[in-house]
């Protein structure tokens, strides 16, 4: 357990030795240094080291109103909190230091992401700042994480479109979902993340289920591999759509109805024309109604079709 607890505190910011000496000071408050590095079997001038790094981390707090200099460590949470804090506005101040450097961002590559927290961070960056429509096919544990930014996203009037695989409501989100969790859930040996974003950014990801892991993440702002990527999501969905019409014995007429709508709503009323500008003339149509745009409830989805 012990070993354990200090690669924690390793992973937060600690080195080894500082680890040790923060778990003495838990074990036993109002050590002195000397005690301090008699606790951990370390030397004292190296323990006396580690001790003034955890003072200056927060981590720590010293007494010196007695006869000798004892030492408190400082719960952990409120060391986090404070940790968490000074992140955050390192992260405003460095942010706005960058931002005023100007410039144009040229990200037309194919970047590839390493880990999970990666994708879930990107996911959100791109949901807050879509301005016109959203389309995201994702998998029970993902959407449970990115729900809030999906709802905010759809709140600022984004047209939010979500593919789910599990009985689900999202406020404010046009969504196809079934009434009960598929089986393709189990068949992948990840779980899929997959947004679009105004026809310009786009990630695939497959997480792994367990540990945190990426199996398959790849990111970015190219606009034509992101109008191709729109198209093939958009058109799956519509396919899907079409689908579970069908199973519940839908006439022509009423499918070709919805048909056209999801065509003005995420084709016409979408920035796709211009993003495609450079390599496809596309007529311009009449636009859409806002009510037709905004989602009336769930859709329940009887096949979902990733295999």
């Amino acid at each position: 357990m012990s070993r354990r607890v200090e690669g924690m505190l390793v992973d937060a910011g600690f080195n080894q030795l500082e680890a040790v000496v923060y778990l003495a000071l838990l074990r036993e408050p109002g050590l002195t240094g000397y005690r301090v590095a008699q606790t951990v079997g370390k030397p004292v001038a190296n323990t006396y080291k580690s001790l003034d790094a955890l003072v200056r981390k927060g981590a720590a707090i010293v007494d010196g109103s007695g006869r000798g200099r004892v030492y408190l460590a400082v719960p952990v949470g409120e060391y986090l909190e404070r940790q968490k804090q000074d992140i955050e506005a390192r992260r405003a101040a460095l942010e706005q230091a960058l931002s005023d450097l100007g410039g144009v961002r040229v990200e037309q590559g194919l970047y590839r992401m390493t880990s999970a927290e990666q994708v879930y961070a990107r996911a959100r960056k791109m949901l807050e700042e879509a301005t016109s429509v959203a389309l995201v096919d994702i998998w029970p544990a993902p959407l449970e994480k990115l729900r809030p930014d999906l709802v905010r996203a759809a709140q600022r009037g984004v047209k939010v479109f979500v593919k789910a695989y599990s009985p689900v409501e999202v406020k404010g989100c046009e969504l196809i979902a079934p009434d009960k969790e598929t089986g393709h859930t189990k068949v992948w040996k990840g779980d899929w993340v997959i947004v679009i974003t105004d026809c310009q950014e786009f990630l695939l990801s497959l997480l792994a289920k367990t540990g945190g892991g990426v199996m398959e993440a790849l990111w970015s702002r190219s606009d034509y591999l992101a109008v191709l990527t729109y198209n093939w999501i958009l058109q799956e969905f519509m396919l899907t759509r079409v689908a579970d019409m069908l199973w519940k014995q839908a006439g022509r007429d009423e499918i070709l109805t919805e048909l056209k709508r999801l065509a003005r709503c995420y084709m016409t009323e979408s920035p796709l024309a211009k993003v495609a500008a450079p390599w496809a003339t596309l007529g311009q149509k009449k636009p859409a109604d806002p009510d037709e745009c905004r989602p009336a409830g769930k859709e329940k989805s009887n096949e979902q079709g990733r295999i």
